[in-house]
């Protein structure tokens, strides 16, 4: 008994260690997707309840390769925090730092009335990377 034991425990390790349950992760070298800082916000101050608004956005690239991928949302009640990533290319000619600002558009639709506080925000914790704040009645 004491042998079928030790021979039931060496399958199941070996069962535990089959290789095809292992799966690569997924890199594409030189790519990588980053929080970049919101420089300007341009939208309504006013909109009605279920009505979708636009608001035009500058974000700060890194270098002129970067592609803008979404944005990423934070919500507390009415306060809204909301942050720029993009994909961005450290390999090559991209790799040259340069100053480019880059547009997107950030939608926002309230399901009920109240003052919105929308906060787009910038890398970093430095007293000049406070968030942008966007105030916006909805009725």
């Amino acid at each position: 008994m004491k042998n079928f034991t030790y021979l039931l425990l060496l399958v199941l390790f070996l069962a535990a260690c089959k290789k095809g349950d292992v799966k690569p992760i997924a890199m594409i070298p030189c790519k990588d997707t980053l929080q970049h800082d919101i420089i300007s916000v341009n939208g309504a101050t006013k909109t009605l309840i279920n009505q979708e608004i636009s608001f035009n956005i500058s974000w700060k690239a890194i270098n002129g390769c970067d592609q803008f991928v979404n944005f990423k949302q934070d919500t507390t009640e009415n306060t809204i925090d909301i942050k720029a990533y993009a994909v961005h290319d450290s390999c090559g000619v991209c790799a040259v730092t340069t100053t480019t600002y880059k547009p997107a558009v950030y939608k926002f639709k309230a399901a009920k009335a109240g003052t919105y506080y929308l906060k787009f925000y910038k890398t970093g914790v430095a007293p000049n990377n406070q968030p942008i704040t966007d105030t916006l009645l909805v009725e």
